[in-house]
């Protein structure tokens, strides 16, 4: 007869932050066992109920048993794997944002590099969208991003291990624990929501939004349902990034579940799994032509010197490259220049002189191209050694 054998107990899962996870989810505690534990129950479908003894005395000699039967039971409990309800103790103070590759025809647990390549890169760029949502609310962001957004990409999030299931995709968001006030009157000195958590609770609320705008897409006559979910976060960059994840318009479904910081728990209203199918792609694809069309175009300043100029009448204008700082990197940005600005462009690239210049700037072949500036002066300083 071949024995049954338990899966042995994940490292960081223990009684106490097993209690706070279940205390995140509607566990309650309803009796105590003298010397054993504690009995905790959630009310199901119907009439069933859940009920976990939870080990506080490690001696115990079924303790590891106890805790390993505490993690089924929450998997039955809750529709998922014991082993990720295990990840999400073990990261219960941070939120964590799961993206099945749902690829087809991979074996389970793999997938295509180019396509796992891909998934990471949009993954990113899905939470990057989010970020800049949770800072200002646009239909597009292009080359600029807010600098909040760009810190917590850089420093509050990253990639962890990837998960078995399909080919799971982990991304770790660290969020503070509450913090409480010295006295009531400091509340202000301890905002409600981190950034960290306005990320992820905008990431939720956007890919939702972004579902039920591209069903309601074939109904609405009159507007826009994706403008109108702008203000939750639906932007172009999200919906580029789904469709990336998709595999395009006949790609796949796009999954994405979230679990938050144990600490932290979510406000009621937040989706923990968003699904988009297949189906919604091409509907996805033509909304993001319409928020980037939406978007008013971002006004940058090159500050420079003028190392070209081209024209085959002066009298009639022609086009100066820039070689100076635009958003604080050093570029070549071509500029057409109507003939009074093409004529100071002229005199300044004579003397050696810097010159500012204001406008829309666009990415055409490799080259940064400015085509209407709003303004154009030359400075009186010279340019440093």
């Amino acid at each position: 007869m071949t024995k049954y054998l338990r899966p042995e107990l994940p490292r960081g899962v223990s009684p106490f932050n097993l209690a706070a996870y279940m205390r995140a989810f509607g566990w309650q505690m309803t009796r105590t066992v003298y010397a054993r534990g504690s009995v905790w129950t959630l009310k199901g479908d119907g009439d069933s109920e859940f009920e976990i003894l939870l080990p506080t005395n490690s001696a115990l000699r079924d303790y590891e048993v106890r805790l390993i039967e505490a993690l089924e039971t929450l998997g039955a409990a809750h529709g998922r794997p014991p082993g990720e309800i295990a990840r999400d103790i073990q990261l219960g103070a941070s939120d964590v944002v799961r993206v099945p590759l749902l690829s087809a025809g991979a074996e389970p647990g793999t997938v295509p590099i180019d396509e796992g390549l891909a998934g990471f890169e949009y993954t990113k760029e899905m939470m990057l969208a989010a970020a800049c949502a949770a800072v200002n609310p646009k239909s597009y962001y292009s080359s600029r991003k807010p600098s909040d957004a760009s810190g917590y990409m850089a420093k509050d999030v990253r990639f962890g291990q990837t998960e078995h299931g399909s080919y799971v995709i982990t991304v770790i968001s660290e969020v503070p624990p509450p913090v409480q006030p010295p006295e009531p009157s400091m509340a202000y000195l301890c905002p409600e929501q981190p950034f960290a958590r306005r990320v992820t609770s905008t990431l939720a609320h956007s890919l939702n939004a972004l579902k039920q705008a591209a069903e309601n897409e074939s109904t609405s006559d009159e507007t826009d349902p994706f403008a109108d979910v702008v203000s939750l976060g639906v932007s172009a960059n999200l919906c580029d990034a789904v469709l990336g994840l998709s595999g395009g318009i006949e790609g796949v479904d796009v999954e994405v579940r979230l679990a938050w910081a144990l600490a932290r728990p979510p406000a009621s209203d937040v989706p923990s799994l968003i699904r988009l199918p297949r189906e919604s792609m091409s509907v996805i694809e033509r909304a993001s032509a319409r928020l980037k069309a939406m978007a008013p175009p971002e006004v940058t300043e090159v500050e420079g010197i003028i190392v070209k100029l081209e024209s085959d009448n002066s009298q009639a204008g022609g086009r100066a490259t820039i070689h100076g700082t635009v958003e604080g990197h050093m570029r070549k940005v071509r500029v057409d220049l109507v003939p009074a600005d093409y004529h100071e462009a002229t005199q300044a690239h004579a003397e050696y002189k810097l010159v500012k210049c204001t406008g829309e700037i666009k990415l055409e072949w490799r080259s940064l191209v400015m085509e209407s500036p709003t303004s154009f002066e030359r400075l009186s300083d010279e340019p440093e050694e």
